[in-house]
Parts: structure tokens; sequence; C-alpha cells
């Protein structure tokens, strides 16, 4: 337990209830009401949970891209019985394993150790635990110390790793290289 800046029960309690906030929220939507979540116990700022908002999205996104790969190759070249062990995995250790799954060749023109773009992957699994596990302190920490423009670009380069990896996986008519077609799709984040 890391008890060097422990959050206190206000910060613990403006966390868990702001992602009760949006269970909350779409719940509501979905029974056809419009009842804001009303706490006496306060929330994030909304900038905050803003940004808790997209790590959480985002991870799970990350999350949800490796198993669909790891999934496509059900039947190829591994079982079922390997897919579900694969599935199993976390998804830093999934993307990281999809080379050898896709059966890519050392000579590929993208090198999944050297392509900056692949940091996000580990950057996004540090956060994934602080957030899943609830390590209040640290999630405090994370949202203090990371801007929303930096983590703008987090979508980005996730973005951008998911299409590298597309390349590097061979997959589609990419020819070993990303689709900047693809790329562009987050243009307007980066333009802002």
């Amino acid at each position: 337990m890391n008890n060097k800046n422990p959050a206190s029960a206000k910060e613990r309690v403006e966390i868990w209830n702001t992602l009760f906030s949006y269970a909350y929220t779409v719940a509501a939507e979905m029974k056809g009401i419009s009842t804001a979540w009303k706490s006496n116990v306060g929330k994030l700022s909304d900038e905050d949970g803003l940004k808790l908002r997209l790590l959480i999205f985002l991870n799970l996104a990350a999350e949800a891209r490796s198993s669909h790969l790891i999934l496509e190759r059900v039947g190829k070249n591994i079982t079922e019985e390997q897919g579900r062990i694969l599935l199993h995995l976390n998804f830093r250790q999934q993307w990281k394993m999809l080379p050898a799954l896709y059966q890519v060749q050392k000579d590929s023109s993208i090198n999944y150790k050297k392509e900056r773009c692949f940091y996000i992957i580990d950057e996004l699994y540090k956060v994934r635990n602080k957030i899943f596990h609830a390590k209040h302190n640290e999630i405090r920490s994370y949202l203090n110390d990371h801007s929303q423009e930096q983590l703008i670009r987090y979508v980005i380069d996730f973005w951008k790793a998911m299409e590298y990896m597309n390349a590097l996986l061979d997959r589609g008519d990419r020819d070993g290289k990303p689709n900047q077609i693809i790329l562009d799709m987050v243009k307007p984040l980066r333009d802002c």
C-alpha cells in the first residue's frame, strides 16, 4: 500500500461518487428519465471527471482491441482453448504477443520495440491498474499530473498504435504500412 500521499476520505468519496454518477446517468437514460445524480458528498471537478472517463474508456478500448485481434486467430493458427487462455492475459501482455500470433516476419518495416506510439499501451496499463484497483491517491495524483491535452494525446497515440499494429500484422490492404486515411480519423483532435 502506498501511504506516501494517501487520498483523504473526501477525495476517495469524490472518486467513487463520480464513477457511480456515470452509472446512474446511464441507468436513468435507459429508464427514459433525465434526473441527474444528486449527492451532498461531492464529486470530482468536471475537468477531472472528463479525464477519468477518457482514461476508463481508452483502457476498455485497448482491452477490447487486443481481445478482438486474438479472437481473429482462433481456427487459423491457434485453437479455441489457446484463445481462451490468451484472453486471460492482461491487454499489455496480449499486445506484446500479437506479432507472434500473427506470425510477423522479423524483417517487417515496423518494429514494435522502436515505434514510439506503442509506449501508450504500457502507459494505459499503468493507469488501468490505478483505476480498476481503486488506488485513490494514485488516481488523484495522475489526474493532477496530467493535463487534458496530454490525455487527448493518449487517444491520438492509441489510435496510431492500433493502426501501426494493423500494419505490423499485415491486416487488410496495407502492404505493411499504416493507412493514412485511418490515421487521419483522429485529425480533429490534433488540429484543436
